[in-house]
């Protein structure tokens, strides 16, 4: 059985051929989180991060120290594109 890409169901590459992808699918580390706890934070090291399954908040500390959504991933959605293209926050 053909083991799952993860990169098959991001819209930035299932259009790519299966060899592409394979390219692609060999840079990605799979990790699972837990609820709750946390996946990035400012000041980490860049990265995309794809949601396979489940849901991702992402959201930042308001003035008022209160959590403010920015968006909500689900399969399929990603995060962190700027670091997949180079670019440094």
């Amino acid at each position: 059985m053909k083991e799952h890409h993860c990169t098959s169901i991001v819209p930035l590459f299932n259009h790519l051929f299966e060899e592409e992808q394979d390219k692609i699918e060999s840079l990605v580390i799979h990790r699972h989180f837990n609820k709750g706890e946390t996946v990035w934070q400012p000041g980490d090291d860049p990265l995309l991060i794809i949601v396979a399954s489940g849901s991702m908040k992402v959201y930042m500390i308001a003035g008022n120290g209160r959590e403010q959504l920015l968006r909500l991933l689900t399969p399929g959605s990603y995060e962190g594109a700027n670091a997949l293209l180079g670019a440094r926050a």
